[in-house]
Formats: structure tokens, sequence, C-alpha cells
């Protein structure tokens, strides 16, 4: 917790006295609020490296900001095919749109090639809310990015390791509870706790 704090005061400086990097360019993140950096972190180096190579390129078009991202996995090794990125793992879950899940042979983790376009989303979109904003609120089924790959129908993909849970799915009555206690109140978001909100087995 204490490296936490450490990396979240270096983030809370860079964006107090704007630091320049030599470029004269900002180097804070400085995207979310600093409980949500925490999520950040959670989501490993490379997510805050990504998330950094992307500043100041929100205006640039999603195309545009896969060619910098894909760019910069090719230059730092993780830039993966896509059966390097899947290794020895077995396919669990490959119905939806979005990502094909493995079970890793560790049985701990699986990973996760999803496709961050099917909804609209850009690179950078991708970072902040679906591994930084969604480890901040949901922690026990953190993402971590491992990498950037294109799938089998040249699609362009992140890699990300999760947490493989064993357990029940929950009741509704659990879901309406567990989305009150964190303050969701959207339809939307009954299918993301219920892929987020197991019972684990005892």
């Amino acid at each position: 917790m204490d490296n936490i704090k450490e990396i979240l005061d270096g983030i809370e400086n860079e964006r107090r006295f704007k630091q320049n990097d030599g470029d004269g360019e900002y180097v804070g993140i400085g995207r979310l609020n600093l409980n949500e950096e925490i999520g950040r972190i959670a989501g490993g180096s490379r997510n805050v490296a990504a998330t950094k190579v992307l500043r100041g390129s929100e205006d640039a078009s999603s195309y545009e900001q896969r060619r910098i991202i894909s760019g910069w996995a090719k230059e730092n090794g993780c830039w993966y095919c896509i059966k390097d990125a899947i290794g020895n793992s077995k396919l669990l879950y490959d119905k939806s749109s979005e990502s094909k899940v493995y079970l890793n042979s560790d049985g701990v983790f699986v990973t996760k090639i999803t496709d961050i376009c099917v909804f609209g989303n850009s690179p950078l979109n991708f970072l902040d809310n679906r591994i930084s904003l969604h480890n901040h609120i949901f922690p026990a089924t953190f993402y971590e990015l491992t990498g950037f790959c294109m799938n089998e129908d040249f699609r362009f993909c992140a890699i990300t390791l999760q947490p493989f849970i064993v357990g029940t799915e929950p009741t509704e009555y659990e879901i309406y509870d567990k989305r009150q206690e964190i303050c969701f109140y959207k339809s939307w978001t009954l299918q993301i706790l219920r892929l987020c909100y197991f019972r684990p087995l005892s």
C-alpha cells in the first residue's frame, strides 16, 4: 500500500506542479481522480505506460490511437501474435462479440482477448474505463493489461489477465443489493454485475 501511496503522491505532484518531461509536455496522467488511479495501477505497469503514451491523443481518432499504441507495443515487447498471446491456455468462452476467454494453465487466471472497438471504444477509452475504472469498482475481478494483438479477424485487441473465479451466479436480489451498494442504478449494469460479482464456493 505504501508503494501505491507513493505513486499517487507522485501523480498529484505532477498534476499540481505540471512538471515537464523534457519536451515541455505534462507527464502526469491526471485523467481520473486519485482514488480511481489506484485501478489504473492495479492494471499493471503496461496499463500505466500505455495511458501515458496516449496522453494528449484524446481528440485523435480511434484509428490514430490504435496506430500509436501498436507502434509503442511493438517497440516495447508487448505486441503478440494471437498464438503467443494465448499459449497453452484452454478456450473457455467465445460466444461474446467482444472477448474470447482462455483458462491459463495455472488455473488461477484467464486471458481475455478483447476487441476494444466493438462498442466504439478508442484505446484510451478502453484503458480508462474498461480496465482502470473497472479495477476501481470491482477490485476482486481486476484486469491486468499484458499487451495488444490482432485477432483472427484482424481486429485490434487488448490482452488482459483476470482472476478465474469459481462460484455460483448471484441471484437478482444479490445483484440489486450490490448495485445499490456501489451506487449503480442504470439497467445496463446488471450484465456487468452478473459477470463481476460471483459468490465464491465454500
